[in-house]
């Protein structure tokens, strides 16, 4: 089975819609939630940044993208599998967040250095 353009266009066109739609629903939940609070944009940009809100939203849009390149044909099956494999590397790479509150300055517990040992 081929995929006309056509097809795809409109399947753009209505992608389109549906993610203004989501958006618009998305600022109405957060006028609704956040009305009547005294926060800050500090405060907001904090509360975003823990949820990772833009990794996934960027994550989504470069899926949306390569399917789109390729459903188009503009790039070819290798390359939307290396794409896709290190958009999967990104994410289960990042999975493990006691790596990121390691300070590699400060000694670990327990251990033991020269100047301790020879005072």
């Amino acid at each position: 089975m081929e995929i006309s353009q056509d097809f795809i266009l409109q399947l753009v066109f209505y992608t389109t819609i549906a993610f203004a739609i989501f958006m618009a629903v998305l600022t109405l939940i957060y006028f609704v939630t956040f009305r009547g609070h005294r926060y800050t944009g500090e405060s907001l940009a904090a509360i975003i940044e823990r949820t990772e809100i833009p990794k996934l939203a960027t994550i989504i849009l470069i899926i949306v993208a390569v399917t789109f390149l390729a459903l188009l044909k503009i790039i070819e099956g290798e390359a939307v599998i290396t794409i896709l494999s290190g958009i999967a590397g990104y994410v289960l790479g990042g999975r493990n967040p006691a790596r990121h509150d390691k300070d590699p300055t400060k000694p670990k517990a327990g251990s033991t250095s020269k100047n301790a040992a020879a005072g």
